[in-house]
């Protein structure tokens, strides 16, 4: 099990990654998922980045957080988030709008989500 500092930087590089390729290149997350990309996809794309900066953000200023009831709060939030991005991930895939390339981001989601629900646990 990763400890709070780790998993919020793991998090923090994936969070802020993802805000600087939906913003840039929302071309390549079409590619990857196999869907198809307009103006308007691009622009919840680039939305949806500056929702990653926030994660990334929140994630830089709580990293050295040490009392558990401070990191709880976050923990569950980040959980939900991930758990909600990996079943959605799922759900587009079983019902054919998702590419095979959807399981990178559902990997990284469930890795992210069973360790803040392992910390979860043990902040009690």
């Amino acid at each position: 099990m990763l400890s709070f500092k780790q998993i919020n930087l793991f998090t923090l590089f994936v969070s802020f990654t993802l805000c600087l390729i939906l913003l840039a290149f929302p071309e390549f997350i079409y590619f990857l998922f196999q869907i198809d990309g307009n103006e308007t996809a691009n622009f919840m794309s680039r939305r949806a980045g500056f929702l990653f900066l926030g994660f990334a953000a929140l994630l830089f200023f709580s990293k050295d957080i040490v009392v558990s009831e401070l990191q709880r709060p976050i923990i569950i939030c980040i959980f939900l988030a991930m758990i909600g991005l990996a079943t959605l991930g799922i759900f587009e895939f079983i019902r054919g709008f998702a590419g095979p390339g959807i399981f990178l981001a559902v990997i990284t989601e469930v890795f992210i989500a069973v360790n803040y629900l392992l910390l979860l646990k043990k902040t009690g």
